[in-house]
């Protein structure tokens, strides 16, 4: 019986001792949930800069043996765990200058495999394994201890590795348990999910703004329908939509390319007009046979750039402007660090050059519509003051009278300071008959003969000069001149058949006459050379 009871008793000691070791572990479990919820909490209202800190802080506060800790986040353009966050060091901001490659020390390794690692004694020798700088840095962090035992859990969003929290004991080997290790896992596990959430919901909310911002300039550009100032205007556009350090625009020309634009060099306004044969650069060869934009992370490691040119920049990024099937051009961007551009970044750039290149075409066709449009009128106008001038001439026999209208016709299609009209009588006297504006008194009177006017006999074609002082021919003339204030001369011959009935003269201030109103004026002349030949005429039938 003594037996029995005993057993009895041992029964329920062992029963009390196991429902108090359950409720231990409930109660422990209890405080686990609500660390991760009170965790979750304070993670749901904070920003990724913030949530490395407070990871940190409260692995700090939930494992004891936790004298100081770590939290590096990879950063993949410059391919390192960079940390975010450091408590618990004699000087905490030396420890997050210390960054380690993919496999490089206890937190690269961890980081690379993505299994958490509870180093029970470190060898600091072996397992930091780091550049001379960096165990500078962790000596001058730690003032000269190493850490004796170390956790090190990954922090991944799924399969994605994003980074790596490193737990250190200065004193004692083997300071952490399994729980310990199970506990920061479901942290950091959260955190990644946390992260990525946070990673996804900035990117949600950059795309948006860059579409906002996408369609806001193909208004702009779309806007624009003259060729110069759109072209202009592309790379400050641009740049609201991407980032760069400098940006050129090349322009194709048959098998050259030119710069039209440039933007971010200190010597931008020199590089306007600089053309490239297309058989010499290697990169607009690739777009212009691909199309496709072309994407270089390192300049200094790419042999289609010149290896003994400096590069100050080192990431380049190619977009080609393709119009109807074929690149018309080329953007290319440069930014200081090296492998920048990403697949968002391009997409966007693919979407800016599709809309730029949409833009040139229209200014171009809207430009050439204006143009030929132009030029309608300018004919238009052209045959109407010359069929203004046949009625004119067909009405009247009168010589004088003939010049008159012919001078008014002439100011309307030549810009001129004066017009003189002069014809020559049977023993080849030269008299100036008509002058608009009227400088003599007393017309017609007579005027020096010139070499000029027998140059134009034997010719009877057109004499133009910039400057009458440079021509000999002129010399006779010369206070004629002077006093119309003429420095640039259109002469015309009033010819029918191989006989010169007169010259008419155009006085310009300076520069150059244009051809389309040299040409004009050539016509409006040989029409006024037959109506004057046709009123001599019927003056020597009169007179017969």
């Amino acid at each position: 019986e003594d037996h029995q009871i005993f057993e009895l008793l041992t029964q329920q000691v062992a029963i009390a001792l196991q429902n108090l070791k359950l409720i231990k572990e409930t109660r422990q479990r209890l405080d686990e949930v609500d660390l991760l919820f009170d965790f979750s909490r304070q993670l749901s209202s904070l920003k990724p800069s913030e949530i490395m800190s407070t990871l940190l802080e409260s692995v700090l506060k939930t494992v004891p043996n936790a004298q100081a800790g770590t939290v590096a986040l990879w950063d993949e353009p410059l391919a390192l765990l960079v940390p975010q966050a450091a408590l618990g060091f004699k000087d905490n901001e030396r420890m997050k200058a210390i960054t380690y490659r993919r496999g490089e020390a206890l937190p690269g390794q961890v980081f690379a495999e993505g299994q958490a690692r509870h180093v029970e004694e470190v060898d600091f020798a072996r397992d930091y394994n780091l550049p001379a700088e960096n165990l500078l840095r962790y000596q001058e962090a730690t003032d000269g201890r190493v850490p004796i035992c170390s956790l090190l859990v990954p922090i991944e969003a799924g399969d994605t590795p994003l980074g790596v929290l490193v737990l250190d004991n200065f004193s004692i080997p083997a300071a952490f348990t399994p729980e310990d290790q199970a506990l920061i896992t479901s942290l950091t596990q959260q955190t990644g999910l946390i992260l990525e959430n946070a990673r996804l919901f900035e990117a949600a909310s950059q795309r948006a703004i860059q579409l906002q911002t996408l369609a806001e300039v193909a208004t702009t550009i779309t806007s624009s329908l003259q060729v110069d100032a759109l072209i202009a205007s592309l790379l400050d556009q641009l740049s609201a939509i991407l980032p760069f350090d400098t940006g050129t625009l090349w322009l194709r020309q048959g098998m050259e390319v030119t710069i039209r634009a440039a933007q971010g060099f200190e010597d931008d306004e020199p590089r306007y007009g600089l053309s490239v044969a297309l058989e010499d650069s290697r990169l607009m060869s690739e777009m212009i046979a691909s199309g496709a934009p072309l994407n270089v992370g390192n300049l200094h490691e790419d042999p289609r750039f010149p290896a003994h040119a400096e590069h100050p920049r080192l990431s380049w990024l190619g977009i080609p402007l393709i119009i109807k099937g074929e690149v018309a051009g080329v953007i290319a961007l440069e930014k200081v660090e090296a492998n920048f551009y990403t697949a968002e970044h391009i997409q966007s750039a693919i979407t800016f050059a599709g809309q730029a290149a949409v833009a040139l075409e229209n200014a171009r066709l809207y430009e050439d519509s204006m143009q030929r449009t132009l030029e309608l009128n300018e004919r238009t106008q052209r045959l109407d003051l010359l069929n203004q001038l046949s009625t004119e001439l067909s009405s009247s026999l009168d010589p004088d009278d003939i010049l008159h209208h012919t001078v008014q016709r002439l100011h309307q299609a030549v810009d001129c300071l004066c017009i003189s009209a002069i014809l020559f009588d049977e023993e080849e006297n030269a008299f100036l008959h008509v002058e608009d504006p009227t400088l003599e008194e007393n017309l017609p009177r007579p005027i020096h003969t010139a070499p000029l006017f027998e140059q134009l006999r034997e010719s009877l074609g057109v004499f133009i000069t910039e400057n009458v002082q440079h021509e000999t021919i002129l010399t006779p003339l010369r206070e004629f001149l002077e006093a119309r204030k003429t420095v640039g001369l259109l002469a015309l011959p009033l010819a029918t058949g191989n006989e010169l009935h007169g010259v008419v003269l155009m006085h310009r201030a300076g520069g150059r006459f244009p051809s389309g109103q040299i040409d004009l004026a050539r016509t409006i002349t040989n029409q006024a050379s037959v109506a004057i030949e046709n009123a001599r005429l019927f003056e020597r039938t009169q007179t017969a």
